[in-house]
């Protein structure tokens, strides 16, 4: 937008600006949309331009988006002169989110989404860039059978990033799965091999030991909310909080010295009767014939480009793990430290799913009623 007839005077000047203001928030004002003749754009170095318009124009006006770009702090410009920064030629874009629909959702803070991988934005305008991960990383794929593959190029506010020319190509590299971790340990000696209920129960009840297992991260991460974003959920996570308690769901708790101790560890283990589940609930798995590997999580190999589990394991789920504990593992490679073992009644919860119509007909207690429970709940998951 370009004004024209300039004061000299600046109280006059500031008196128009005003007015300007109030005038242009209650009419209609019509862009000039040639603008060649009053203002030029014009290059300062090899990152910042200039604009230069004429005497009589009062001020020039860009759009907020244009205005970042271009490098000026403000999108209203009151003089010639140069941009206060360098233009972005990323448009506010930092890094690019790697969205892929055919690899199993992971966390991304407090949702589940298909994230592949976040690329950094670099190079200059016109360049053609390649960013090459040198250290990949190999998530678990959605189906054994893939027909698509859907890409998408995101913002860090998941919005679509416009790109104005060029072909994007994106290499995905697939790999047979065997192990989630590469042991090359001679002495590494896995024993406590123990057997589940899942043996003999169907694949369905395995689903929904899997769905629990969700559902229990999501209590377990609106538990470490404030006292006021938790009064947003109460009545959902009040419900999972009685499921929760009915069916003996908890942490496998070990003392800080029998992290360490390799015949407290086995004992703890070998006391668990069959009836029980071990649940790694952060990724939502049920782990069947696990083991106890006795090593620290720094002490344990790992493959994809990973010193170690230890650094594998907090860089994937984003947390801290104490290395002064052993860790368990499951036939199919699932590897997780012993304070990330729950466990759960898993014959009253096939029992819960089979009376669950009979449950739902019964009344259902009030919010109110199970604070209380929600309380032990917290106790029982050691976070409260």
């Amino acid at each position: 937008m370009l004004v024209f007839n300039r004061s000299e005077k600046d109280s006059e000047y500031q008196e128009s600006k005003d007015s300007l203001a109030k005038f242009r928030n209650a009419s209609f004002i019509k862009s000039q949309k040639n603008a060649r003749g009053f203002v030029h754009f014009n290059k300062v170095d090899e990152r910042k331009v200039g604009i230069d318009f004429t005497d009589d124009v009062l001020f020039v006006e860009l759009d907020k988006p244009c205005a970042y770009f271009l490098g000026f702090t403000d999108n209203i410009v009151r003089g010639s002169g140069k941009a206060q920064k360098n233009v972005d030629f990323f448009g506010n874009v930092s890094a690019l989110y790697l969205y892929c629909d055919c690899v199993e959702p992971n966390f991304i803070g407090n949702e589940l989404a298909p994230l592949l991988s976040i690329i950094p934005c670099s190079g200059k305008y016109g360049d053609m860039i390649r960013h090459t991960i040198t250290h990949p990383r190999y998530y678990p794929i959605m189906s054994s059978t893939i027909d698509s593959i859907r890409i998408r190029l995101l913002s860090e506010f998941a919005e679509p990033i416009d790109f104005n020319w060029g072909t994007t190509i994106v290499v995905l590299h697939f790999k047979r799965r065997r192990s989630k971790l590469s042991f090359v340990l001679p002495n590494a000696v896995v024993i406590g091999r123990m057997s589940s209920t899942l043996d003999i129960s169907p694949k369905q009840m395995e689903k929904r030991l899997c769905e629990l297992a969700y559902h229990a991260q999501l209590f377990r991460e609106w538990a470490l909310k404030t006292q006021r974003d938790k009064g947003r959920d109460l009545s959902k996570m009040t419900k999972i909080a009685h499921v929760l308690k009915s069916i003996e769901f908890g942490r496998l708790v070990f003392q800080k010295e029998e992290r360490l101790n390799s015949a407290a560890v086995s004992q703890r283990f070998e006391n668990l009767s069959d009836e029980y589940a071990i649940l790694h609930i952060r990724a939502g798995a049920v782990l069947k014939d696990c083991g106890i590997l006795f090593k620290r999580p720094s002490e344990i190999p790992c493959e994809d480009g990973y010193t170690s589990f230890l650094q594998h394991y907090t860089s994937r789920w984003r947390t801290f793990v104490d290395d002064e504990q052993f860790v368990v593992i499951d036939d199919k490679g699932e590897t997780i430290p012993l304070d990330e073992v729950f466990i759960v009644n898993a014959t009253k919860f096939k029992r819960l799913r089979l009376d669950a119509a009979k449950r739902r007909e019964e009344a259902r207690p009030s919010a109110v009623d199970n604070v209380q429970e929600l309380i032990d709940c917290l106790n029982l998951l050691h976070l409260s």
